[in-house]
């Protein structure tokens, strides 16, 4: 009996004993480099990843990225700061890198100097999409713990919709007419290409043709959609060529207001490496929306006037 009792009782004061609280880190990721970097095959040039805890606890985090030394890539990376960590390749092999960062206080950062490599291989043809995680248990905000960058040769292009004309025919369909207008920014070239949308789960809103005087042409090239979709080929671009066509669009039913559907580029080839892709540093500007609405120019000639 009384070594139950004295079971027991070691039961209630371990139950009663006071639990270890997780620490808690915010750890958080920013770069004075640059999103795009310019890297081209046979060069390499440094990126920075700085890592600030913010509190309120120490913590040692560790970084993780998908591979940049993968088969397909031709990337390479070394640590040029040792104080930051040890660079090491995940479980998978050079699928995955890693760097095992030491404790680092709160309200304190450390600077992580990574010089990325790219070789003369096809393998390095490609442009490359890098990605850094954080890891570290009980971050209370992972809104900031991944940082990225687009390394390579590079593109910028940047689309714009002009509507031109507007009217309403007797049974007041819509018939507008809207220049297509792409820049090129560079850094590089591009190969001919395609622009446009995708219709397996939304239906245009209006016919579009771009078989007419200065037109786009046939809309047969999708930008790689699913099902359906249709798109325009656009002419091989180099930095500051400007490209511009025209499209017509006719409303499918009666015009009781405007009409949109948005349109994007596709794959970016790089004609300096045959099979190459270019990623595109500013995505938010690469895709316009066709518009069916009235023009200033053409609201009192078509009569519409709400």
């Amino acid at each position: 009996m009384k070594r139950v009792i004295a079971v027991v009782a070691a039961l209630f004061g371990t139950l009663g004993a006071p639990s270890i609280a997780q620490a808690v880190s915010d750890i958080g990721l920013t770069s004075t480099t640059p999103y795009a970097v310019r890297v081209l095959p046979g060069h390499s040039t440094p990126i920075s990843v700085t890592v600030t805890n913010h509190g309120p606890d120490a913590a040692a985090p560790t970084l993780v990225t998908t591979s940049i030394n993968f088969i397909f890539q031709g990337y390479t990376m070394t640590l040029e700061e040792p104080a930051c960590g040890e660079l090491a390749e995940g479980q998978f092999g050079n699928f995955s890198y890693s760097i095992a960062m030491p404790s680092i206080g709160p309200g304190t950062s450390v600077t992580c100097v990574l010089d990325i490599a790219r070789d003369t291989s096809p393998y390095g043809a490609n442009d490359l999409a890098l990605a850094w995680f954080a890891s570290v248990p009980g971050d209370p905000d992972p809104t900031n713990d991944g940082l990225g960058f687009a390394i390579g040769s590079l593109i910028d292009l940047s689309v714009a919709i002009v509507p031109i004309s507007f009217d309403l025919d007797e049974s007041g369909v819509a018939h507008a007419v809207d220049r297509l207008v792409i820049t090129s920014h560079g850094p590089s070239s591009v190969e001919d290409f395609s622009i446009g949308g995708c219709t397996d789960n939304f239906p245009t809103p209006f016919t579009i043709d771009g078989m007419i005087e200065g037109g786009c042409g046939s809309a047969e090239w999708t930008p790689g959609c699913f099902d359906w979709g249709f798109g325009f080929r656009m002419p091989a671009m180099a930095p500051g060529d400007v490209y511009s066509c025209t499209i017509a669009l006719t409303g499918l039913a009666p015009y009781d207001g405007p009409e949109r559907f948005t349109i994007w580029t596709a794959t970016l080839g790089n004609p300096d490496l045959q099979g190459a892709n270019l990623i595109d540093t500013a995505m938010a500007d690469n895709r316009a929306d066709l518009v069916v609405e009235p023009v200033p120019d053409a609201i009192f000639a078509s009569g519409f006037d709400s």
